[in-house]
């Protein structure tokens, strides 16, 4: 295993955290939610690819890499994989993802305009800062604080 896919804690060699995330994908029926969760709390994406670049052709890398190009667009949900192909197929442009807004990183922002909003997160889908909810913020201008809807 080359060296950048291991890590070394309290004196014990153990896998590097993209690659655990990875392996560890392919391992659970639901793959795709264990990564969304990685990519929103412990890991980035060049990270991963990076790691799944060095296992190529290994058991499991087809699979890494198809969970990979679904969160390729920079998405860490599956809501906000839906969100996006929403905008994508009413032909809206102009919007970024992960855009930052005073303390929190929205899903989705157009910044030419300022309107944003989130994907709905349900109570075991936090973002990366471990809150749950919808934000969404719209209108002509942004206001001082976004309210959170938590439904």
């Amino acid at each position: 295993m080359p060296a950048a896919d291991r890590a070394e804690v309290r004196h014990l060699t153990v896998t590097a955290r993209a690659r655990t995330v990875l392996d560890t994908a392919v391992l659970l029926p639901d793959g795709a939610a264990f990564l969304d969760r990685a990519l929103q709390r412990h890991v980035r994406f060049p990270q991963l690819v990076s790691a799944h670049s060095r296992m190529l052709g290994r058991h499991g890398s087809a699979e890494v890499g198809r969970l990979l190009a679904a969160a390729a667009d920079g998405t860490r949900a599956k809501s906000e994989r839906i969100l996006l192909g929403l905008l994508r197929q009413a032909g809206l442009r102009g919007w970024v993802t992960a855009f930052p807004f005073q303390d929190w990183e929205l899903d989705c922002a157009f910044p030419a305009r300022p309107h944003a909003g989130a994907a709905p997160r349900a109570a075991g889908d936090p973002d990366r800062h471990g809150r749950s909810g919808m934000i969404t913020v719209c209108g002509p201008q942004v206001p001082e604080s976004a309210p959170v809807d938590r439904r």
